[in-house]
């Protein structure tokens, strides 16, 4: 099968468009933001954990412009996605939402759902 450059281009744009930003802010209260983190690499609903980052920064956290229906995020407190974790949501592009003490989580995973 034979590919153009410019189909394989397009191809690789689509497969690393941003589906939802991860925000970080100084403040506890998602006022100073100080980092966006875009997210290329989230998966539908219902696929478990595969998408695990390391992750530990900032006092803060957001998820906004998502780029679906619904994007949701997991922050855990331990390295490699285990224990505990606080889930933020956000419902289309002009959504946010806030968790404090970012300090305090080590990893992430993020998930997206798009009615069919």
């Amino acid at each position: 099968m034979k590919f153009s450059l410019l189909s394989l281009a397009i191809m690789a744009s689509v497969a690393v468009a941003t589906q939802m930003q991860v925000r970080y802010y100084s403040d506890h209260k998602c006022h100073r933001a100080i980092r966006n983190s875009d997210v290329s690499w989230a998966q539908p609903f219902g696929i478990n954990g595969v998408n695990c980052h390391n992750y530990h920064y900032g006092r803060s956290i957001s998820v906004e412009n998502c780029a679906f229906e619904t994007c949701s995020c997991e922050f855990f407190y331990q390295e490699a996605c285990r224990g505990d974790a606080a889930t933020l949501n956000a419902f289309g592009a002009g959504a946010d939402n806030c968790i404090s003490d970012a300090q305090n989580f080590n990893s992430f995973r993020c998930f997206y759902y798009s009615a069919p």
